[in-house]
């Protein structure tokens, strides 16, 4: 409105200072084109006005729209503000609840670790004692278990011992009447001198198994003796090879070998004479069979 103001203003001085200056005919077409001017200015002014009508609304619209927009930021910040205290809330109440779970189990862990323990204990105490009770009960019965069998087995040792005397005897009866039938013959047979040599030979073994101050021990090596004296005194030699070193040069047969590492290498030992060597007179009736050990 101002604005329109001035341009009355403006025009009406001009109005005045052309009434001084130009004549009336001038005046009239000045009147007209200044008229036209002021048409134009109103119709631009009108438009102007409108325009800013127009931007006047928009403002206003812009603003309603901000204001609502601010009112829904404020509500969402209260909604934001609310949903954070409230799981700030439930997280500190969860974290309440978890400790103490976890310190409710850690306690009920402890007791119960404890109990175990004393269980355990007992356990252990029990089993030891059932253990010493029965070890100890083993050990009685395992004591006696033993004495029992070295009874057993001496009273076995001495029933064979017996048993290898009486036939050790009766093997020389026997060669003392084969070889009275020897005498008669033309010919010599020596089957009953070889059987009875090879029956000595596995007494003499079984001797070698007992120990060597044992009365049986003692008792058998004497009966051996005297009939290898027998044998001798009949032109028979009976020769046992046993921890000696085998010699290939010697007529035997080996009928087992071991290995053992503990000998030195390259070395061979009879352990064991199976059958002896039998000569007679001098000549050699039977090979000997014996089982060696070795370390190559």
């Amino acid at each position: 409105m101002k604005y329109i103001y001035v341009i009355f203003i403006l025009i009406t001085s001009l109005l005045v200072n052309a009434k001084n200056s130009i004549s009336e005919n001038n005046f009239k077409m000045d009147v007209q084109e200044i008229q036209k001017k002021i048409d134009k200015l109103e119709n631009e002014n009108m438009k102007l006005n409108k325009l800013i009508y127009d931007l006047d609304f928009e403002l206003k619209h812009f603003n309603s729209i901000l204001n609502q927009l601010t009112k829904k930021n404020d509500s969402l910040n209260i909604i934001l503000n609310q949903a954070t205290l409230k799981l700030k809330l439930q997280i500190t109440n969860s974290e309440s609840n978890v400790n103490r779970k976890i310190e409710i189990a850690d306690n009920n862990l402890r007791k119960y670790l404890l109990w175990g323990i004393i269980v355990l204990l007992i356990l252990l105490i029990i089993s030891g004692t059932i253990y010493l009770i029965i070890n100890r009960k083993l050990s009685i019965g395992k004591y006696e278990l033993i004495c029992k069998i070295r009874n057993t087995r001496s009273e076995i040792s001495k029933e064979i011992s017996e048993l290898e005397i009486q036939l050790l005897e009766l093997i020389e009866k026997q060669l003392k009447v084969a070889d009275k039938i020897s005498k008669i013959e033309s010919t010599t047979d020596h089957t009953f001198h070889k059987n009875s040599a090879n029956e000595m030979q596995k007494i003499a073994n079984y001797v070698n198994t007992l120990d060597i101050d044992s009365q049986e021990a003692i008792a058998l090596s004497g009966s051996i003796e005297r009939l290898r004296n027998y044998f001798k005194s009949s032109e028979y030699e009976i020769i046992e090879f046993r921890n000696i070193d085998f010699d290939d040069r010697i007529p035997m047969r080996v009928k087992e070998t071991n290995y053992d590492e503990s000998l030195p290498k390259g070395k061979e030992i009879i352990t064991r004479t199976l059958k002896p060597q039998i000569k007679y007179k001098g000549q050699v009736i039977q090979d000997p069979e014996v089982i060696t050990k070795y370390n190559n």
